[in-house]
């Protein structure tokens, strides 16, 4: 079994070897005896050998892999407990700076997080509180000018509708004196009325159509047309919306040299949510450079210095319905100025 070997040493020593065979491999170590001239041999197998290396070296893997998945373990449990609450802080931060103050973060984590959210939906709804405020006082300034265009009577409108009745009353005109007086008290009657802020379109309508007869029996030099989808009638919107835009047209476009005045007044709803007035004639209309100009003093006129009637219909309809509503102004296909009334439909009277 063993080979022929030689001592290395002086002392007859040999160096350790490696023997495979069918068995195994064995490590024999091999020391001569002097005195007797006999050799002593050991051997040990290999596998008795690295046995606890592997056991060792299994060990070192069975921890290492341990630790490498308690360390995940940990890492999301850290992702869960700072990561995943910050990121839920960040998307609430971004909401109140996109204007939706309505955000509040809910399910707050344990700890410190907790109190972070708490702090967050407390400062989100004073927030809320605060441009509910804004909006109300604004609103309430609005409301406070509509009262005072309302107080403003037209003297010339006054005298010339009384001039006009009595002048019937004299020629026995019962008939044409009656009637002016009907729609003049109807007119008043209307737009002194301060009990409510809003009115349905059937009734800015029914104002509409009062004056617009009264101002064509006194002049009989112009002809109107409403055309107004009828889903829209009972919509409410700001009372006296229409009024300004109707006067607008009778001081400013029925000039000379307009023979022949035409009023259209219609209404649609479009698929993108908005509703829509508009109100365009066939008079002198306005250059590019003055619609321009009375385009950016509607838009930009600070709410406490609103100084005419179109810019307040136009601060209303933003401030109740969203930045996207408002009154915009266009030539007319007609050779005169076309005014629109744009604004939000609720969802109470989408459905």
């Amino acid at each position: 079994m063993l080979p022929e070997l030689d001592p290395v040493g002086p002392d007859g020593e040999f160096e350790p070897l490696l023997i495979r065979t069918s068995g195994g491999t064995y490590q024999v170590h091999m020391d001569m005896v002097q005195p007797l001239g006999w050799y002593l041999v050991d051997y040990v197998p290999i596998d008795t050998i690295m046995a606890p290396i592997k056991r060792s070296q299994t060990m070192f893997y069975s921890i290492s892999g341990m630790m490498l998945f308690m360390a995940c373990i940990l890492s999301f449990l850290l992702y869960r407990s700072i990561r995943i609450p910050f990121r839920k802080l960040m998307q609430g931060m971004n909401f109140i700076e996109k204007g939706i103050y309505t955000s509040r973060m809910k399910d707050p984590p344990k700890g410190e997080f907790r109190y972070v959210y708490q702090k967050f939906n407390s400062m989100a709804a004073r927030i809320e509180e605060l441009i509910e405020d804004v909006l109300k006082e604004q609103i309430r300034t609005k409301e406070a000018n509509v009262k005072q265009l309302q107080s403003q009577i037209n003297p010339h409108f006054l005298y010339n509708t009384l001039a006009y009745i009595k002048s019937m009353v004299e020629l026995e005109e019962k008939e044409a004196a009656v009637s002016m007086t009907m729609n003049l008290s109807r007119y008043y009657r209307y737009t002194t009325k301060l009990s409510s802020s809003f009115a349905t379109i059937q009734e800015e309508l029914s104002l509409i159509e009062n004056y617009l007869d009264i101002h064509r029996m006194l002049t009989d030099d112009f002809e109107y047309e409403i055309d107004i989808d009828p889903a829209m009638l009972k919509m409410e919107i700001p009372r006296l919306s229409l009024q300004p835009l109707i006067e607008n047209v009778i001081v400013h476009a029925f000039r000379k040299p307009v023979k022949y005045g035409s009023v259209r007044i219609r209404g649609t709803l479009g698929e993108d949510g908005l509703a829509r007035l508009t109100v365009d004639d066939n008079g002198t209309g306005l250059s590019p450079s003055q619609l321009e100009a009375l385009q950016t003093k509607i838009r930009t006129a600070p709410s406490d210095q609103i100084d005419s009637g179109l810019q307040n219909v136009h601060q209303r309809l933003m401030l109740l319905f969203g930045k996207s509503s408002g009154l915009f102004l266009s030539h007319s296909e007609r050779g005169g100025l076309c005014a629109e009334l744009v604004w939000q439909v609720q969802e109470n009277e989408a459905e």
